[in-house]
């Protein structure tokens, strides 16, 4: 699709409903004047654009900012390119914010949603924001502490809290207990009887669906085994509870849970909670208060979201819980998008990271965070783990020979796939740890001038000599001393070596099939390509050459008209038209997931005669390994404990909740002040420069 053709159907797709309202375009390029031709019948009142300030342009007037307010403009739509997109946003936020004008792009991305309103001056005003020093100082005055378990010492990575007992149904129905009703009956039983314990709960169940002891007592292990695993720390509260009790105050932990006492202490223990006078009720805390009276302790301090009017005499202190304060937070718009457990499930782990911290929301509405992991954790985790289960749920049974993950993108996805491969139990093709890269696949395809030209026209850094080494794999000796006045352009020049390259193709073609040999892969098998990022150069050119079948599927596919290979037929998560709209937020940012799911091998430059990878040089320092491990590990631990504990097989997941949810790393939602992501870069692997992350 050219540029042009998505640029007059996204308009008449995503706009047709705002065909009678007032109308701006901002930007005068000439994609606006083909939007004018195309749908005269719009009622387009005028173009603005940083350039212009007065007149008219393609027979219409040119407006400014203080003219919007007397023409009652609806909506303005951005037709520019996806960096000048960000910049014409932050130029016209604040006033479009005010008088409730609507903001797109042209592809249809509302713009306040895009990029956040957390950083528009007075946009949140937020009483949920409570200070870490002030916390402090309320605490240290005072002898002793009243706190509740959950949501102030412990939380529940659950955070929709009805979503447990659909999940805890799901882990039943892998162990063969398929008892349709119960979640909804479990979640009865928690709103209308908040005072049973969880044996007491069980017991209702067992009458309620007629089941035996045997099916009662698994469904009940099935439960206290996965709260053990929901259930977390609120780290921040731990440290100053630990803090204050070596201080000597004294700690009385409010049991609002409704675990077994002794698995309450027993995770209470695990997280280094111990030392506390007793874990108490709301029953028994008149006698424990008249305790404290008599010992003259009388400065006691409560911690908790809300002060319970059994409580008195006592001083309490705000802790909100995860949830309090996601939707009081510039994240909140998210939950209308969620459909499903799976995919609140996504946005709980989310959550759960990245509010466990009760002092993180700023006033205006956005978290801060400051540890890479986290942040690979709370943002990337969600569209892996959704484009995983998508591969595996979509591809398991499509008689493939096997599944080919890419170098080096596909080293994670791999160990993804494999884990969630054996979760389900079911047969799957073989997983091939693929060495391809662009560099590799075009040198071992060159036949004709067309594809020297492509190649040769790709940007690089070094001399033009060192690029035919590099992109062509030629010798030395057969290289030509580069001579700008006498050859010209670098095509022209790579051209004078055409033979030569022709032939040196051949050679690494030859050494390639030996590679895939080597591999196990069998000549007219089928299989199944799978990759990270591409406009489709490695399909593209493997297609040309290779003596198997193969399709091809990515996280998130773009194209260019301008590109030859873009041309390839293939499957993905997400779909991007470029340059003019980033279709998704994953590849509006996405130079920060390219650091991460790299291997720690470097990019293959070729292979040699005995069909073994040749591997270019490591451009990547000791400090760059380190930051790859730590978020790998990142990742696949939000993964694994997704899958595990959270699931719930054959549930689809929206492509576009992930994607929603890996844009709240955007400055406008989040705000991030982590030292490591200054230091890391992305080095292309065709001879571009050092890029730093965007995030």
């Amino acid at each position: 699709m050219t540029n042009e053709l998505f640029v007059v159907l996204s308009f008449g797709k995503n706009f047709c409903q705002y065909k009678d309202k007032n109308i701006v375009i901002y930007g005068k390029g000439p994609k606006t004047k083909l939007i004018l031709d195309v749908y005269p019948d719009y009622n387009i009142i005028g173009i603005m654009d940083g350039t212009l300030k007065e007149g008219s342009i393609y027979n219409k007037p040119v407006l400014n900012i203080d003219s919007l307010s007397e023409l009652r403009v609806d909506v303005i739509i951005v037709v520019a390119q996806i960096n000048t997109t960000a910049l014409i946003f932050n130029r016209i936020k604040e006033y479009c914010y005010y008088r409730h004008i609507e903001l797109y792009s042209i592809s249809g991305k509302k713009l306040f949603e895009y990029f956040g309103i957390g950083k528009i001056a007075g946009a949140l005003r937020y009483q949920y924001c409570v200070d870490e020093a002030d916390f402090v100082k309320a605490v240290s005055a005072h002898d002793y502490i009243i706190a509740d378990i959950m949501d102030v010492i412990l939380m529940r990575k659950v955070i929709f809290e009805e979503d447990r007992f659909w999940i805890i149904e799901e882990k039943a129905r892998r162990e063969g207990i398929d008892l349709e009703g119960f979640a909804r009956g479990r979640s009865e039983l928690e709103r209308r009887k908040p005072s049973l314990d969880i044996d007491s709960i069980y017991s209702e169940i067992q009458k309620k669906l007629e089941i035996g002891e045997s099916i009662k007592t698994t469904l009940l292990q099935i439960e206290l085994k996965l709260e053990k695993s929901w259930i977390v720390p609120r780290e921040k509260i731990v440290a100053f509870i630990k803090t204050a009790l070596s201080s000597g105050k004294k700690l009385y932990l409010i049991n609002n849970t409704r675990l077994p006492l002794e698995l309450l202490k027993q995770i209470l223990c695990r997280y280094g909670i111990a030392g506390y006078e007793a874990i108490i009720t709301q029953n028994d805390w008149w006698s424990r208060l008249e305790v404290e009276k008599q010992q003259k302790l009388k400065k006691g301090i409560y911690i908790g979201a809300e002060k319970p009017d059994w409580i008195e005499e006592i001083r309490a202190f705000p802790v909100f819980s995860a949830l309090e304060l996601y939707r009081q937070s510039s994240y909140a718009y998210i939950e209308k998008y969620l459909s499903n457990v799976n995919e609140r499930s996504l946005m709980s782990l989310c959550i759960a990271k990245v509010f466990n911290n009760p002092f993180v929301l700023q006033s205006d509405g956005r978290p801060y965070i400051t540890a890479a992991e986290d942040i690979g954790y709370a943002f990337l985790g969600t569209i892996l783990s959704n484009f995983v289960i998508w591969l595996g749920e979509k591809y398991t049974g499509k008689n493939y020979e096997g599944i080919l993950f890419a170098a080096r993108d596909g080293f994670l996805l791999q160990k993804m796939y494999n884990f969630f491969a054996d979760y389900r139990e079911a047969e799957v093709p073989e997983d091939i740890y693929f060495y391809a890269s662009r560099r590799l696949c075009a040198s071992a395809a060159m036949e004709t001038e067309a594809d020297i030209k492509w190649l040769a026209g790709i940007n690089y850094k070094y001399t033009p000599e060192q690029m035919l080494r590099d992109k062509f794999g030629l010798m030395e000796k057969d290289i030509i001393p580069y001579d700008s006045e006498k050859f010209g352009n670098i095509m022209t020049y790579s051209l004078l070596h055409k033979e030569k390259i022709y032939k040196r193709s051949k050679e690494i073609r030859a050494n390639y099939f030996k590679y895939m040999e080597n591999s196990g892969i069998k000549n007219n098998g089928r299989y199944l390509f799978v990759d990270f990022l591409s406009v489709g150069t490695c399909q593209y050119f493997l297609e040309r050459i290779i003596p198997f079948e193969m399709n091809s599927v990515y996280l998130c596919r773009h194209y260019n008209e301008r590109n030859m290979v873009s041309t390839v037929i293939s499957e993905s998560l997400l779909e991007n038209q470029a340059p003019y709209a980033a279709e998704s937020y994953f590849y509006g940012h996405i130079f920060f997931p390219e650091t991460i799911l790299t291997s720690l091998e470097p990019s293959v430059a070729g292979i040699d005669e005995k069909g073994h990878p040749v591997f270019a040089q490591e451009e990547r320092d000791e400090f760059q390994m380190g930051y790859v491990e730590l978020m790998q590990r990142s990742l696949m631990n939000f993964f694994e404990d997704y899958i595990a504990n959270f699931y719930i097989t054959g549930q689809p997941i929206n492509p576009d909740v992930s994607d929603r949810i890996y844009n709240l790393m955007a400055e406008g939602y989040t705000e991030i002040n982590c030292d490591i992501l200054k230091k890391i870069y992305l080095v292309d692997g065709m001879g571009l420069t050092k890029v730093s992350p965007s995030y």
